[in-house]
């Protein structure tokens, strides 16, 4: 079981372990759609080795991974003294997954553009072999956020089932180790995934405020 942790990015500068990322196949399949997207779009390189290292680490792990895509948001009117939501809010969520013994992993990032506040992307990896439903993941983010933030305005998760970086788009999308389409799981798994990672609304190093948070792979 990880230790769940909320750190900023500093915090993982030294923390890679190689010998823990799978190899062969795997590692050629990372090579070439990394290469392919860092091509197209501008991506946080730091975030995005980690996103990388995290979803590796977790199928070396499970034969099956079922990754889960949702964002974050404040209502349009919203004001509280308290600025870091984020962290209790993944906690809560982390605790309740443990308890089903699903070995929940995370990822967050916060980007900010002009608006008042900001808003977060988050993945959540569940062991595919004991669960398949995604869906769940949204309620109990939707409840989770409302009760963090003190307000249960509906619309606040959105459940990332359209991107612009690729056709035939979904969430939820499991992982096989052992699977012919294992491949097309994970290329489509790093294209949805990505997007957490991109260079664009990311705040400066000097912000107080975290850009990004990830269990601690033990």
């Amino acid at each position: 079981m990880p230790k769940n942790i909320c750190p900023g990015l500093s915090a993982y500068s030294n923390t890679l372990n190689t010998s823990k990322t799978p190899k062969g196949n795997l590692m050629q399949l990372q090579t070439n759609i990394v290469s392919e997207l860092k091509s197209k779009y501008n991506y946080n390189d730091l975030i995005f080795d980690r996103l990388i290292f995290l979803l590796n680490h977790y199928i070396h792990k499970h034969g099956k991974t079922l990754v889960v895509r949702f964002d974050l948001r404040y209502p349009a009117k919203y004001f509280s003294m308290e600025s870091n939501h984020i962290c209790p809010f993944v906690a809560k969520l982390v605790q309740k997954y443990k308890r089903l013994s699903l070995d929940p992993y995370y990822m967050w990032t916060r980007e900010q553009n002009i608006g008042e506040h900001p808003h977060y992307h988050c993945l959540i990896l569940l062991n595919g072999n004991k669960v398949r439903s995604f869906h769940h993941v949204f309620e109990n983010a939707r409840n989770l956020w409302g009760s963090t933030i003190g307000d249960p305005t509906p619309g606040l998760v959105h459940h990332c089932t359209a991107d612009c970086q690729s056709q035939n788009f979904t969430n939820g999308i499991m992982i096989v180790r052992s699977s012919v389409d294992f491949h097309n799981a994970y290329n489509q798994v790093v294209i949805q995934a990505s997007y957490i990672a991109k260079a664009a609304y990311k705040r400066s190093h000097g912000d107080p405020w975290r850009n990004f948070g990830m269990s601690e792979l033990q």
